[in-house]
């Protein structure tokens, strides 16, 4: 698993290290969860990574809204544990020795 800062930082390193399953915030310094989602959904390289958004804004919010249709796979309101663990399963087997 790795983190990033800001949304430069998880363009540059989902177009790098291509992980199974992105989780992206959108209240992101310096560019917006949703303007990166974007990006990475009409990339031909990461376009088919899962993408799931995790934010604490209403669901009607603007950049919410702009995330849906920027093809994000979900979106799971904060607070979120077990709804993120649902929805994580739903696109990434863990392996069978870890369970969450």
């Amino acid at each position: 698993m790795v983190e990033a800062e800001t949304g430069s930082d998880a363009l540059y390193m989902v177009q790098t290290g291509h992980p199974d399953l992105i989780l992206m915030d959108l209240a992101l310094p310096g560019m917006w969860g949703d303007e990166v989602t974007a990006l990475l959904k009409a990339a031909p390289v990461t376009r088919d990574i899962p993408l799931i958004v995790v934010t604490a804004l209403q669901h009607d919010h603007s950049s919410v809204q702009r995330a849906i249709a920027a093809d994000a796979e979900e979106i799971v309101a904060k607070p979120f544990l077990k709804t993120l663990g649902e929805a994580v399963r739903r696109y990434v087997r863990p392996p069978d020795d870890l369970q969450f």
